[in-house]
């Protein structure tokens, strides 16, 4: 089997996974009622654009891309627990679509393949994928930043730097947890660029490399300030956005 037969029956086996994975958990999924952060999600929706934005601002501790894609399929006719749920079904088939691309990046299509199975059955995942909130949301742009951070400092294309620096900026709307990637791939690439060495993932251009990808974040960074006012307001209602201090309590009192 040639290399161009073989990537056409991992690209079918890959979408036939995704496709029976979101129709199994979709199962009667129209019969469960929304729970209450559920709902709290989906009162806000429901309201008009910027009375969502400051409801969310308000009373949620994230940014407000989930919120304004559920709105959008709301205005677009979903109403109900199924329609509702569809957005984070749709994610959930982009995620397993994607750990396949990263897995593939990382090793080569055997893994992705494995990877995407894996990730199609794992209980925590499936709950993920049934729930309107914005957890496979983060699931995804945690498999697809990662992805295109790999691309770009392999291949060090434009292309691949452009679309990553635009993904990072809309990250950061939609998870506040996306810094924790951005710190994450900071670190991995610093011990890429100190490794004496030449590596699979990066060659000898390390210094270039590196400050593409500080501007990236610089960048994504500066796109983000519109949003701060809104951060700071919900720092100062919620203090745990970022680490929760109270449940770090708990383990060490264990």
């Amino acid at each position: 089997m040639n290399n161009k037969e073989t990537l056409k029956r991992d690209i079918v086996l890959l979408f036939s996974t995704a496709f029976v994975a979101v129709l199994v958990y979709s199962y009667k999924l129209s019969e469960i009622s929304f729970w209450i952060d559920e709902i709290q999600t989906t009162t806000y929706i429901k309201e008009s654009f910027w009375e969502m934005i400051r409801l969310v601002t308000q009373k949620e501790a994230c940014p407000p891309l989930y919120y304004i894609m559920l709105h959008t399929a709301h205005l677009l006719g979903a109403n109900d627990e199924l329609t509702l749920r569809i957005p984070s079904l749709l994610l959930a088939f982009f995620s397993i679509i994607t750990i396949y691309f990263l897995a593939k990046e990382l090793y080569s299509a055997r893994e992705g393949i494995i990877s995407s199975f894996l990730l199609a059955i794992s209980p925590l995942f499936i709950i993920c994928a049934r729930d309107a909130r914005l957890y496979s949301f983060f699931i995804f742009i945690n498999c697809l930043l990662s992805y295109l951070f790999l691309r770009a400092i392999r291949y060090e294309k434009f292309k691949d730097w452009l679309l990553y620096t635009a993904v990072l900026t809309l990250s950061f709307y939609g998870h506040y947890f996306v810094a924790y990637i951005g710190i994450s791939q900071f670190i991995y690439l610093c011990i890429l660029c100190l490794l004496k060495e030449d590596t699979n993932v990066i060659n000898k251009n390390k210094k270039e490399i590196f400050l593409n990808f500080i501007l990236s974040g610089i960048i994504s960074t500066i796109c983000f300030i519109p949003w701060i006012d809104n951060l700071l307001i919900q720092i100062s209602r919620r203090h745990e956005i970022f680490l929760n201090i109270s449940a770090l309590q708990k383990i060490k009192n264990i």
